[in-house]
């Protein structure tokens, strides 16, 4: 269920939890991670309204290894999680395909209506159900004979969202969640930072070229280039307080 979000500074959580978490619950952005993300989103994130929260979400079902973003929120385990993304180096870069692979889930909500943003929310809910079959199966073909193990990490890799096809059609919207943030976390380490042929999942590991990205993103591109002369605003966009 999608929280309701009063003003920037009080956390995206439901209702009734929201008038008892202080307003320093979760940390905001750096500015250094703000000027990252402006590199891919431009200002069609409203950055005041998000918060990287250190710890599950869920604790017991998360793993150590999955952050969750609903509710355009970032809830990191501990391993997953630093103090500023933007000052990382080429030794942890996987942490910072990581940090954008969730700020793309950040965007897709905030792109939301007002009533149409726990889709968003339940659409990830249904994706990560997929995700714990993919990965479970990639387990067991890991550990059998490759003659075996290979078909059944085939498999996998086609049960899991995050895994994209640059097969027709390419356009980018008809991609689902995981596989939107995938492939925008992809491109930014590729393209933008400069890390070619970068790919953040296994399953994803093959060279893809300049074109795909290009052909791919248009369609984004052209969404995010309607806020280069203004600010995405949730306040109006979701009439807040």
């Amino acid at each position: 269920m999608p929280g309701i979000i009063k003003k920037p500074g009080t956390t995206n959580t439901t209702k009734d939890s929201q008038e008892k978490i202080s307003l320093d619950d979760g940390r905001k952005l750096s500015s250094g991670e703000i000027e990252l993300c402006k590199k891919l989103f431009g200002n069609a994130i409203d950055y005041r309204f998000v918060r990287i929260h250190k710890g599950k979400l869920i604790p017991g079902i998360q793993s150590d290894q999955v952050s969750m973003t609903p509710w355009g929120e970032l809830h990191m385990p501990n391993e997953n999680y630093m103090d500023d993304f933007s000052k990382i180096d080429e030794k942890r870069k996987n942490y910072l395909h990581h940090f954008m692979h969730e700020m793309a889930h950040v965007w897709q909500f905030q792109r939301r209506s007002t009533y149409s943003r726990g889709t968003v929310v339940l659409c990830g809910s249904v994706l990560s159900v997929a995700t714990g079959v993919a990965n479970l199966l990639e387990s067991i073909g890991q550990a059998l004979p490759e003659a075996v193990g290979e078909p059944i990490e085939n498999l996998a890799g086609s049960v899991d969202p995050y895994t994209y096809k640059d097969t027709p059609p390419t356009d980018f919207f008809s991609y689902n969640m995981e596989s939107q943030a995938e492939i925008l976390a992809d491109y930014f380490m590729s393209s933008i930072m400069g890390h070619q042929n970068y790919v953040g999942k296994h399953s994803n590991r093959r060279i893809r070229s300049q074109f795909f990205y290009e052909n791919t993103l248009q369609n984004f591109f052209v969404e995010i280039e309607k806020f280069n002369t203004k600010n995405r605003d949730l306040k109006k966009q979701w009439n807040l307080e």
